[in-house]
């Protein structure tokens, strides 16, 4: 008796759903952590690039085809009956990319505030801001880190669809061997 379980596409597009939530109230400065976020479908999403010019367009198919990737993976690790152990490693490649991109991330505050969109924003005598470090979470830092537990997630997916992958092969191939008597 085969038993077909959504374990895998429940929490694979669960994470998914939580992280690109987190993405567009954190979109980080002109919204480039949530395009380096998604940027795993660009790829898929090129050829409509080229005939669409509309960005909005390009991002929504980029939304789009990015949950088509997570579930089709998850859904492979739930045809393939792939173990729950999977979740420890998506927990871990989400931390893993959190922290490589807070390591890389040698833009820091001070950086941040010298830079030239902020200096125009000191300087206009019609705004008068004040850049704080919670503005620097907020337009840099907490996007980034959003943007690697995507990558996380999208490595871990990944992984999962290979190693579905490989063990449908593996029992396609049994299968037929017995059928034909070798052993």
């Amino acid at each position: 008796m085969k038993v077909n379980t959504y374990k895998h596409r429940l929490v694979f597009l669960s994470v998914w759903l939580l992280i690109i939530i987190g993405l567009c109230i954190y979109p980080g400065w002109e919204c480039k952590a949530l395009i380096f976020g998604l940027i795993f479908s660009y790829p898929f999403v090129l050829p409509f690039a080229l005939l669409c010019e509309d960005p909005r367009v390009i991002v929504l198919l980029m939304f789009i085809i990015s949950a088509i990737e997570v579930g089709f993976c998850a859904w492979l690790m739930d045809k393939c009956n792939i173990s729950k152990k999977i979740w420890a490693v998506l927990l871990f490649s989400i931390i893993a990319g959190v922290g490589v991109i807070y390591t890389l991330n040698d833009y820091g505050f001070e950086d941040w505030k010298r830079s030239p969109e902020v200096s125009a924003a000191m300087e206009s005598p019609e705004v008068s801001y004040n850049p704080t470090h919670s503005d620097f979470n907020k337009e840099i830092l907490i996007p980034k880190m959003l943007a690697g537990g995507m990558w996380g997630l999208y490595l871990t997916a990944v992984s999962g669809f290979l190693y579905a992958v490989g063990k449908f092969i593996y029992m396609r191939t049994s299968q037929m061997q017995m059928r034909n008597g070798i052993s």
